[in-house]
């Protein structure tokens, strides 16, 4: 059991070390490059503002969840149908459906809310 326990010890401090040192390589590069002489270029040529990139980020997040929600609410009514009077299977088929409702809605929301934001932003700095 104690070397079971150990060699599992062992794996996770592994994968940690090994995270760490990819995500510092990741982080790093780009202040190597520089001290190295070398400019970064925009690997996303048409996105120039922080507005543009949280927009471009909504729009992907928007264009696979509403798909996805819509999915899983198809599954959400099959579960419905496919519990029969079942107590256990209808309470998981309402929680199913709660927490869908709850992230279409997060979705939807937070594009309503990045919008006023982004309106707000811009009203008060014109003036």
């Amino acid at each position: 059991m104690t070397k079971k326990f150990i060699h599992n010890l062992d794996n996770i401090t592994f994968a940690k070390v090994a995270i760490n040192i990819i995500m510092l390589s990741v982080l790093s590069s780009p202040f190597i490059l520089l001290a190295a002489g070398r400019s970064l270029d925009n690997p996303i040529t048409p996105i120039d503002s922080v507005d543009g990139l949280i927009n471009a980020l909504l729009n992907i997040v928007i264009s696979f969840g509403t798909p996805l929600a819509a999915l899983v609410l198809v599954y959400t009514g099959y579960t419905f149908v496919t519990a029969m009077g079942n107590e256990k299977k209808l309470d998981a088929a309402k929680n199913m459906l709660w927490w869908t409702v709850i992230g279409t809605a997060l979705v939807v929301g937070a594009h309503a809310i990045w919008t006023v934001l982004q309106s707000t932003v811009t009203a008060v700095t014109k003036s």
